[in-house]
């Protein structure tokens, strides 16, 4: 994983589907592709929640970008993050710039962090209003 620069992911959705076309290269054995689909979902629940991945080391892993929408909006939420030649966008502007993740990743840790506590603050007051039933 560590070669990978950035993961795509497409997940299967009722809103946005993406219907499976025969081409060449492509899957389409539609029970192969849910099963992808759930191992991307369960990656990113991890990441999500604990921000640890058995598959990735937490120290080096791609981001995992979830596309949505027809495939007009696909593509241009694609450009956000490569170039017309497929590269990697990586200049200041980018979300994928290393100081924008660093900063992500804070920001990620900070809401967490102050979600723990509103849920430890919401538990104390509970007892307390418990204590004086």
């Amino acid at each position: 994983m560590k070669a990978i620069d950035i993961i795509l992911f497409l997940p299967i959705t009722k809103v946005a589907p993406v219907p499976i076309e025969e081409k060449k290269n492509r899957e389409i054995d539609l029970e192969y592709i849910k099963e992808i689909d759930n191992i991307f979902k369960g990656i990113t629940y991890n990441l999500t929640r604990s921000g640890q991945c058995p598959f990735m080391a937490s120290d080096d892993r791609p981001p995992i970008i979830e596309i949505f929408g027809n495939p007009e909006e696909r593509i241009e939420m694609i450009k956000f993050y490569i170039d017309e030649k497929g590269d990697l966008i990586k200049d200041e502007s980018s979300v994928l710039n290393p100081e924008n993740i660093n900063n992500m990743e804070s920001l990620l840790k900070a809401q967490k962090d102050a979600l723990y506590d509103e849920k430890i603050e919401q538990r104390l007051k509970n007892r307390i209003i418990r204590g004086h039933k």
